[in-house]
């Protein structure tokens, strides 16, 4: 092998290696951007979606409210609801998060302050004024609205399975207890 062959070999070798260095190097921002906005992610064994989200909002929510139990606090119907359809899950358990807070706002006020259809926010926001929850409360409340909204809304996210939902149904049976102590 000439020395012109053993350039040529290696070129052919390097360049696609260093094209893509360079275009990660060029497109660094513009990625750095968008990748927050990835909601599934699937390459061979890794995957990220809905179910990595449940997974560390409900391990922050065992460091920010501890269970007093290792029993879920899930019931039957929502377990089944979970195999049937995860999202009708997703909502069920949302909906006793939402009804709780309410109920909790109305236990613990003259009634004057509130409206019958507050917004879930506004409810929220009153408890915390009326320093009735903490802001650990507070927290858990918006992280699991996103997380609801997401899975409602992003048409992407047909995909998570039915223990995603039914963590997910045991995170809001929490925090529906937190409402109910109030």
């Amino acid at each position: 092998m000439d020395t012109y062959t053993f350039i040529v070999k290696m070129v052919e070798a390097i360049i696609w290696p260093l094209t893509i260095c360079c275009s990660l190097l060029l497109l660094k921002q513009p990625l750095s951007t968008l990748l927050p906005l990835l909601q599934n992610l699937k390459y061979k064994d890794i995957e990220i979606n809905f179910s990595k989200e449940v997974k560390e909002l409900s391990q922050e929510l065992d460091e920010e409210l501890p269970k007093e139990s290792s029993e879920l606090l899930v019931t039957p119907k929502v377990i089944k609801l979970a195999e049937l359809s995860p999202r009708a899950a997703v909502l069920e358990a949302w909906i006793n998060v939402e009804f709780s807070a309410n109920e909790a706002l109305q236990r613990n006020s003259s009634g004057l302050e509130i409206q019958d259809k507050s917004s879930p926010q506004v409810v929220i926001r009153t408890l915390c004024k009326k320093e009735l929850i903490q802001q650990t409360t507070v927290n858990m409340f918006n992280n699991l609205r996103a997380l609801r909204n997401h899975a409602l809304h992003d048409i992407d996210q047909g995909d998570f399975d039915a223990d995603a939902a039914i963590n997910y149904a045991d995170m809001c049976a929490r925090l529906v207890s937190e409402f109910d102590k109030i």
